[in-house]
């Protein structure tokens, strides 16, 4: 099994993650859909904690 392969693999898909929500949060708070975009903040949070808790940010492409 390769390790470094699960990793990078891991990391794009949580940073890909963190871009979709923060679009649809800059799209929720466009809409005036308050709630939502708490929810969706409330999602990057946790994120966002992943990525500093494991260091994902190390293991992703440099573009």
């Amino acid at each position: 099994m390769d390790m470094d392969l699960m990793r990078r693999q891991i990391a794009e898909s949580t940073l890909r993650s963190r871009a979709e929500i923060v679009r649809y949060i800059e799209e929720a708070e466009q809409d005036g859909k308050r709630k939502d975009a708490r929810s969706w903040k409330s999602a990057l949070r946790k994120i966002d904690k992943q990525i500093a808790m494991y260091g994902l940010d190390r293991y992703a492409p440099k573009s």
